[in-house]
């Protein structure tokens, strides 16, 4: 296995585009591979009975198999959802110490006003009401960008403890 890989953050992207909800995407350390493997395939490990299966399927399951149980496969963490509530709490932060370099609410008393607002619903433990907030306040594409900053950020430090770097 060679000591470093590199791997395009926006190939990675481009995979989780296409994940369904119940995916997982692997890394092969050594080649850079992804895969995506879906709680249905890995519930057919248990459930395969391999002397009556096809060698296609056979194949297959030995795939994920290895996949799952082989140290040279990372488990990637998913992108951060839209409705991830310790995210919003550092972004409501981020917003009243005005770190999001956004010039929307300048005025540091409204600003103020809006993430004491934001903060509230955040606590209330319910994300549809923040997400409906940051849309009426307009905040929405700064969350986007935050959220998905927040991502590539999670991503790179998780590649980085396995000797892969992240490129744009």
């Amino acid at each position: 296995m060679s000591d470093h890989i590199s791997i395009s953050y926006q190939s990675l992207l481009n995979e989780f585009s296409v994940a369904q909800e119940h995916e997982t995407l692997y890394l092969q350390r050594s080649t850079g591979q992804l895969q995506l493997v879906s709680e249905s395939s890995i519930a057919g490990l248990c459930d395969a009975d391999e002397k009556a299966i096809p060698a296609k399927e056979k194949a297959f399951i030995d795939r994920v198999r290895h996949i799952l149980i082989a140290d040279d496969w990372l488990a990637l963490p998913s992108p951060i959802h839209e409705a991830d509530l310790s995210v919003m709490e550092r972004f409501a932060e981020s917003f009243a110490q005005n770190e999001l370099g956004d010039n929307l609410f300048e005025d540091e008393a409204l600003r103020n006003l809006v993430a004491v607002r934001l903060q509230s619903l955040i606590r209330a433990s319910f994300a549809q009401p923040v997400l409906d907030f940051l849309e009426a306040k307009q905040l929405e594409p700064i969350w986007k960008s935050y959220r998905q900053l927040s991502f590539q950020t999670l991503i790179q430090g998780f590649l980085s403890q396995y000797g892969v770097v992240l490129l744009p």
